[in-house]
């Protein structure tokens, strides 16, 4: 009866243009807890700080900009300078995040050899539940675990809403804000109209 639900409730708010995207995100979904889909962790946080972040600044994801990624190593957003880079706050609980999911994949897939990266600051209770979404997904970049970005999510630019991406320069500068422009199909247009030929 949950699984009826979601479906209807996933279908009725995203109607892709390519069919192909629509399967790979029900066939990514296929054993994601229910728990996580219905959003029973979700967090509760605190109003956007909107003085946090602001286009020309750079960006800092936590003391000394480190995350521990899922396989446990700890690793710096340093790794990434030289490169643009798509910072998402996101979750297997957040629907619109699950709907996204192929689109980041599509333009992952077509920018990467011109010096663009993704990295995932995953905020699941559970890690195997986002590590099984992202597998069947075909998502192969860094995700921070939820523990190791904590402050940066709640304290630093209090993000309330999921997803949430930023997109910095390769000197790791906030290129663009604008939500509507870094999720879904706009996400590919965005970056061929900013990315290096």
């Amino acid at each position: 009866m949950a699984k009826k639900h979601l479906d209807a409730q996933y279908k009725e708010n995203f109607r892709p243009d390519d069919a192909a995207l629509d399967q790979q995100v029900d066939a990514a979904l296929a054993d994601v807890s229910m728990d996580a889909l219905y959003g029973f962790d979700k967090p509760q946080v605190s109003p956007a700080n909107t003085t946090g972040l602001r286009k020309g600044r750079v960006v800092s994801i936590s003391k000394d900009d480190v995350f521990v990624d899922f396989g446990g190593k700890q690793r710096s957003v340093k790794e990434f300078r030289g490169k643009y880079l798509l910072i998402e706050w996101w979750g297997v609980w957040c629907i619109d995040c699950v709907r996204d999911t192929p689109y980041t994949v599509q333009a992952y897939e077509r920018f990467r050899s011109r010096g663009f990266e993704v990295l995932g600051l995953n905020w699941d209770d559970k890690v195997e539940d986002a590590a099984t979404f992202l597998e069947k997904s075909k998502a192969p970049w860094p995700q921070a675990r939820k523990d190791s970005i904590k402050t940066v999510t709640e304290v630093t630019y209090r993000i309330q809403e999921f997803p949430s991406s930023i997109l910095l320069d390769p000197d790791g500068k906030v290129v663009s804000l604008n939500q509507k422009s870094l999720q879904g199909p706009r996400l590919v247009e965005t970056l061929e109209r900013i990315m290096p030929k």
